[in-house]
């Protein structure tokens, strides 16, 4: 019951085992690889846990995301181009997901979802959802989006969804 069960990713720059290697006198449990790990610990011990991963973290220098992704028109946005994409699976660690650029979005056309925490776009060819969107973008007219390709299966019908990763101005 006062037991905490806690999971990290990281970057590259962050070894999320030997952090927990490090924090593992406060540990009752704990494992992973560089970019991934769990840990279940004690509820008294969860500020001292915090403290240390902080201290371990301070010192670390800042990731610096620079995106390799591929350009994407609308118009390639389809269910043949998302099955070349799938032909190219499973993807992982080592062979990440490609992440394609769609240019000059117009930020109005897409639609906050009822409880206000995604945006959604939707046409007759494909939808775009951005879940848990970075309010930044409502600053803007117009953002590149970058994204993922995912397929959208309801009621048996299915279309292409791009999912959006991140933005740029």
């Amino acid at each position: 019951p006062n037991i905490l069960k806690g999971s990290a990713r990281s970057y590259n720059n962050f070894n999320v085992a030997e952090s927990l290697n490090k924090a593992s006198e406060v540990l009752i449990t704990h494992g992973g690889h560089e970019c991934a790990g769990g840990f279940s610990l004690d509820i008294k011990d969860y500020e001292k846990f915090q403290n240390i991963i902080y201290e371990i973290a301070k010192n670390i220098p800042p990731y610096v995301n620079q995106y390799k992704y591929i350009e994407l028109e609308y118009e390639e946005i389809n269910l043949k181009n998302y099955e070349i994409y799938m032909s190219f699976s499973p993807f992982g660690q080592g062979h990440e997901k490609p992440l394609f650029l769609l240019k000059d979005f117009v930020i109005s056309n897409f639609k906050k979802t009822n409880d206000g925490k995604h945006l959604l776009f939707k046409n007759n060819l494909y939808s775009i959802v951005y879940f848990s969107y970075d309010k930044e973008i409502e600053k803007y007219d117009i953002a590149s989006l970058l994204c993922e390709f995912s397929l959208n299966e309801f009621r048996g019908s299915k279309s292409v969804q791009l999912k959006v990763i991140d933005f740029v101005k």
